[in-house]
């Protein structure tokens, strides 16, 4: 998840993080199915000078502390009106936003006007006090403005995938081996260990060469953005040459493209046929998409698009059948987000000295998350946790 700085517009999808010089007091709010935590440094100089937007009313520019633990909006301003002294409730249409509060001498008003920028939602004012809540409007206006930004970043990574076609060139026998020894060689340097990053990254890079791949690439300068952002979150929509009632009609005519896919698939199925034929390597099973076509027809073609992580990418899955129903090859790509460039920076952060943390682990976790690392990032085997870790996990 990026760390993000306020809570309207287009900024929340843009880590602005970089800025900062201290975490100071805090407000950290967890959206379900959204793609941002949010990060709100309060500077005391500021909120000092700044005027409540919430109103000059009742006591809200009373200046208070207060510590709130992880808990949702309900049970967090709960707690929060119990140490302030001051009524205030939210609504069960937050009942699923996570927050953790920690301010320390700001004013009342700017502490509630930065909780509800953090995860979108009003303050109403009350009898007693005041409520936060979210309307149906808010929800709407958000879920417009999400799908604006994730088109234009759909959009974006649909023409990185035709420069990357452009680039790389014609699928040639010579090309499809230099891909598969590559493979090989990544297979060869991890041997049994899990992968490390490194080796992960140029693996997932090889497979976006793949003739499955390259035929996303080439369609892809035909499917809307637009059309793609508004598929519901966790979502999955199944176009086909071929529908059934489930499904829809393919909004591309891949014929021109059937006769490139057919030749660049047999290169790429002799390759692969080849390069296994060198190792003996049990791990080459799970290369997927390199049956060989020769003799064969395409017959039923599907495209599954899938709206996943929480909301923020568009994942495309192609499979292509012959007239059996037989797999001639697949591919997967996904849009909209870039994992690598989200690792990437936090890795500049982490060099350029910002090694604050937004939250606090104990032992126990942090013990697990570096041996995570240390597994999957680094590559360096299966590591020995402490007993008590050990003890956590099986009991």
């Amino acid at each position: 998840m990026g760390i993000l700085t306020g809570a309207k517009g287009d900024s929340r999808f843009n880590d602005t993080s970089r800025d900062r010089n201290h975490l100071g007091p805090q407000v950290i709010g967890i959206r379900p199915n959204r793609s941002y935590t949010i990060y709100v440094a309060m500077n005391i100089l500021l909120s000092l000078v700044c005027a409540s937007i919430v109103g000059h009313v009742d006591d809200l520019d009373k200046v208070v502390s207060a510590e709130v633990r992880a808990a949702s909006a309900p049970v967090a301003i709960a707690e929060l009106s119990r140490q302030v002294g001051y009524p205030l409730e939210a609504m069960q249409s937050t009942k699923n936003d996570i927050l953790v509060i920690k301010v320390d001498k700001v004013p009342l008003g700017q502490l509630m006007k930065r909780i509800g920028e953090t995860i979108n939602a009003g303050w109403e004012k009350t009898d007693r006090g005041y409520r936060l809540l979210r309307t149906a409007v808010m929800e709407r206006d958000e879920e417009a403005a999400e799908q604006k930004v994730l088109a234009a970043q759909i959009d974006e990574s649909l023409k990185k995938m035709r420069a990357k076609l452009e680039k790389d060139g014609e699928f040639t026998q010579q090309n499809a081996q230099r891909i598969a020894d590559r493979w090989m060689a990544i297979s060869r340097r991890n041997g049994n260990s899990p992968m490390s990053m490194d080796n992960w990254r140029e693996e997932q890079a090889l497979r976006n060469c793949s003739p499955s791949n390259r035929l996303i690439a080439r369609m892809s300068g035909n499917l809307n953005a637009e059309m793609l952002a508004s598929i519901p979150r966790n979502r999955r929509v199944v176009f086909s040459t071929q529908p059934n009632r489930m499904q829809r009609p393919m909004p591309v005519n891949l014929q021109p493209y059937i006769g490139t896919f057919l030749k660049e698939q047999t290169n790429w199925a002799k390759a692969m046929k080849f390069a296994r034929s060198r190792s003996a390597d049990p791990n080459y099973f799970y290369f997927e998409g390199i049956n060989d076509p020769t003799g064969k027809k395409p017959g039923k073609i599907l495209l599954s698009v899938a709206r996943q992580n929480q909301g923020v990418a568009i994942n495309l899955r192609i499979i292509i059948a012959d007239t059996k129903g037989q797999p001639l090859g697949s591919a997967t790509e996904t849009l909209g987000w870039d994992g690598f460039q989200y690792n990437d920076q936090m890795a500049a952060a982490q060099k350029a000295g910002e090694s604050e943390e937004t939250m606090k682990f104990s032992g126990t976790s942090r013990e697990l998350l570096d041996a995570t690392t240390r597994m999957y990032v680094n590559g360096q085997g299966t590591p020995q946790l402490s007993q008590e870790t050990r003890n956590l996990i099986l009991n």
